[in-house]
């Protein structure tokens, strides 16, 4: 059995005029990032404020072998707001088949508000499967609503990102063997590990190996 947990790589904004993005790099990373964040701005306040979204997206879904047998996924993202950010049942983190607000997937939203602080939360998968969230491909996304609780027009809504990830736990196919070459996953009939100086073929089917100079494929 492995896991491995997959970043996001893009982010969509439903605004260019009113959404801003500082430093996405800094969420392309998995949640255990405690420093760098990337920095979402909703519109400044008005007396009628408007929601407004980021959507964080392009989840590397090929690092997970095409047959292999996924047993778990969970999204998460680790973030924190201002306080200026509203609050509430309408303003949580959802997730998204396309970045678009009008593609929100049902029962999909966060239990909990994003704090003051970096929390991890985990968002719902609903009733998805993985090949449902596969299917998505780079549209899957994590909706980042950006409302302002103040009419102040110098006050703005903001959330920090420090990372977002899928973690997937899997087993390989039965009677195959995989190893990444190149960032890519390949199926191979033997694969070799360098023990005390030694070649020792490998006879776990299920296991996943990842390529270094201790190991060998043909």
């Amino acid at each position: 059995m492995a896991t491995i947990r997959l970043v996001p790589s893009a982010y969509t904004r439903s605004s260019s005029s009113y959404v801003v993005v500082s430093d996405p790099s800094n969420m392309y990373t998995n949640t255990d990032n405690t420093t760098n964040y990337a920095s979402l701005r909703g519109r400044g306040g008005r007396s009628s404020n408007t929601t407004y979204y980021a959507f964080i997206h392009g989840f590397n879904f090929d690092d997970v072998p095409s047959d292999a047998n996924v047993t778990k996924f969970v999204v998460k993202i680790k973030c924190s707001k201002n306080e200026y950010q509203d609050v509430g049942g309408s303003y949580r983190l959802r997730l998204a088949s396309t970045p678009s607000s009008s593609s929100v997937i049902s029962s999909t939203t966060a239990q909990t508000d994003i704090s003051t602080t970096p929390n991890i939360i985990t968002l719902p998968t609903g009733s998805r499967t993985w090949a449902q969230l596969v299917g998505y491909g780079a549209n899957f996304s994590i909706e980042v609503p950006l409302r302002n609780n103040s009419t102040t027009s110098s006050n703005y809504p903001y959330v920090y990102v420090y990372g977002a990830e899928i973690e997937v736990t899997y087993t390989a196919a039965s009677n195959k063997l995989f190893i990444k070459q190149n960032g890519i996953w390949v199926e191979s009939t033997h694969v070799y590990k360098k023990t005390s100086g030694s070649w020792v073929e490998q006879n776990d089917l299920t296991q996943v190996f990842d390529n270094g100079t201790n190991y060998a494929v043909e």
